[in-house]
């Protein structure tokens, strides 16, 4: 998955703190310099700012969604390279 390089953007961090990890804005974080995540995660609306929710219902479902389209993606290029080996 290459939707940030540098792994979760530094606004963002990991909670594992809880019964299940969860994804929660980071404690003093700064929401001017905020990844474009329309671009990057094929939000609906543009994220102007983070809190718990927006994290866990917003941006989570959206990345979930961006990896199974680019595995997907993978698959289907996986399978079409196949294909033309074996019919070689």
């Amino acid at each position: 998955m290459t939707i940030w390089p540098a792994g979760t953007p530094t606004n963002l961090e990991v909670d594992t703190s809880g019964d299940k990890p969860a994804l929660k804005p980071k404690e003093g974080g700064d929401d001017s310099d905020l990844p474009d995540f329309s671009k990057d995660l094929g939000t609906r609306e543009p994220v102007s700012s983070l809190d718990e929710e927006t994290a866990e219902q917003v941006l989570l479902p959206a990345a979930r969604r961006r990896m199974a389209m680019d595995r997907q993606q993978l698959l289907d290029h996986d399978w079409c390279s196949w294909g033309s080996i074996a019919s070689s």
